[in-house]
């Protein structure tokens, strides 16, 4: 088990490398933040000497590369070019609301998902199984923005259920995760009753219910077991999606995390706070991946021997 969890550590570590120094490299091709600073504006070659000198542009980039990863190293990411603050705070400050919303959408989708596949994975002719597989068909063809505007518009503006944004209580949450936990939600509910349809009719499945042990038993202690891996994959995938993919949820329900707080970065073009929130944002989907991996030899033994 220490040999499987440092072998991921290593590959976690370089997964993180990589990301940090391919955000690096996107950035620089995509303009010169001193440009952006001056948009506007009239200064001296005095001055926009300094200011290259102050943001460390006057280097090769191979020394800026390298002055980079040292301050990465250091939790060090920069400045934020609009609010002149390290960029590194100024996302953290968002996460919480971010791992709030990514949380209850997740909850919501596996609440749904999970019952929804096992109960299609053994009554596939009833009424409540084709609702189900129809919800989740639904789930995934539905734009994500349609559906956002949609709920605004029928329970905040028509009913006056829920507020139609903000954070401002666990009611203003209700519609944001609904919305980001639709798309999940279909996707977890079709894995989970493919992966029960596969472990139904294998031997141990067989054996329990020839042992005349409940259904319940023999449904939730061997067969679900047994098909969890790749439900717990699914849903550490679509978890890691939603810390950083929730930027059109964030943006309609006007939710204070870090994607609204990204698409602020891009269209200020402060390429700094951009580059921390891509970076922290890979590392949470990393860290989530890393937890998936050690639950995946939990679940099964098998795997961490390998």
């Amino acid at each position: 088990m220490r040999t499987f969890l440092l072998r991921r550590l290593v590959f976690s570590a370089f997964a993180i490398w990589a990301v940090a120094t391919i955000v690096f490299g996107l950035l620089q091709l995509s303009g010169d933040p001193v440009a952006v600073i001056m948009a506007g504006s009239f200064g001296t070659p005095e001055y926009v000497a300094k200011l290259r000198r102050e943001l460390g542009l006057d280097l090769p980039i191979h020394e800026q590369y390298l002055r980079f990863l040292a301050g990465a190293l250091h939790g060090d990411l920069g400045r934020s070019l609009r609010w002149n603050q390290p960029a590194l705070p100024l996302v953290i400050e968002r996460l919480p609301a971010t791992f709030q919303l990514a949380l209850a959408a997740t909850l919501f989708a596996v609440a749904l998902a999970v019952p929804a596949g096992i109960l299609s994975a053994t009554r596939p002719r009833s009424l409540a199984s084709r609702s189900a597989m129809l919800l989740a068909f639904a789930g995934q063809c539905i734009p994500l923005f349609w559906l956002g505007i949609m709920l605004v518009l029928l329970l905040s503006v028509n009913l006056r259920l829920l507020p139609p944004g903000g954070r401002d209580g666990l009611d203003s949450l209700i519609l944001p995760a609904i919305t980001l936990g639709m798309y999940p939600m279909a996707r977890i509910a079709r894995l989970t009753r493919s992966s029960m349809l596969d472990v139904m009719t294998e031997p141990y499945v067989v054996t329990a219910r020839s042992k005349g042990l409940r259904e319940g038993i023999v449904l939730y202690r061997h067969a679900l077991k047994n098909a969890a891996i790749p439900i717990v994959t699914i849903i550490g995938l679509q978890l890691g999606s939603m810390l950083g993919g929730a930027v059109i949820t964030e943006t309609i329900f006007a939710w204070p995390g870090v994607g609204s707080l990204t698409i602020q970065a891009i269209y200020n073009r402060d390429l700094p706070l951009v580059q921390a929130a891509v970076v922290v944002v890979s590392v949470l989907f990393i860290v989530v991946n890393l937890a998936v991996d050690v639950t995946y030899a939990y679940l099964d033994p098998k795997i961490r021997y390998d």
